[in-house]
């Protein structure tokens, strides 16, 4: 009895790691388009390849973590090492991205409860922003802030959750690694 409730609760979990990976995918499409821009704005500022390295870190690793789900896991194929190393240090990375996208997030949530604070912050933008932050009236601006807060917030929830899967998962399928 409690072998077979430990695995339902592994199967479970399996499901939702893949359901997870499958809501992950299209954001960490986008994560990669913006990444790749990002190098090209970095040939002309060099600082932003900082950024555009820890974005890139996002999809490497939800390729990396699904090419793990779905032939370690669920085909019960042998990985390479290197995979599990490449996993581990991007999700590392996308850790600290999701924690940013996490303190973002809340960060702009303080800012919608100060109108004050909200206005300085909309003053303080470049004149392209500005101009689309002030031609909305301020109720469509709470509200669409309030959508991509919604969204950054929930994103990096359930990347963090799917970090923790993933380590959870490499030390229980750790023998997909071996060498053969």
């Amino acid at each position: 009895m409690h072998i077979a409730a430990l695995n339902y609760l592994y199967m479970t979990s399996v499901k939702a790691y893949r359901i997870i990976t499958y809501i992950l995918f299209p954001f960490a499409v986008l994560f990669a388009l913006n990444a790749i821009n990002g190098l090209f704005a970095g040939l002309t500022n060099p600082p932003l390849l900082v950024v555009s390295f820890i974005v890139a870190c996002m999809p490497i690793y939800m390729y990396t973590s699904s090419k793990f789900l779905f032939s370690g896991i669920l085909k019960a194929q042998t990985c390479s090492p290197k995979l599990k190393d490449w996993i581990k240090a991007n999700a590392i990375v996308s850790i600290c991205l999701a924690a940013f996208l996490l303190l973002a997030g809340l960060g702009a949530i303080v800012i919608l409860q100060q109108p004050k604070a909200f206005l300085e912050a909309i003053q303080q933008m470049p004149d392209d922003q500005k101009k689309i932050m002030t031609s909305l009236n301020p109720q469509q601006l709470e509200q669409f802030l309030k959508v991509i807060i919604a969204f950054m917030l929930a994103i990096s929830l359930l990347l963090v959750y799917h970090i923790i899967l993933t380590f959870k998962f490499l030390k229980v399928y750790h023998y997909v690694f071996n060498k053969e």
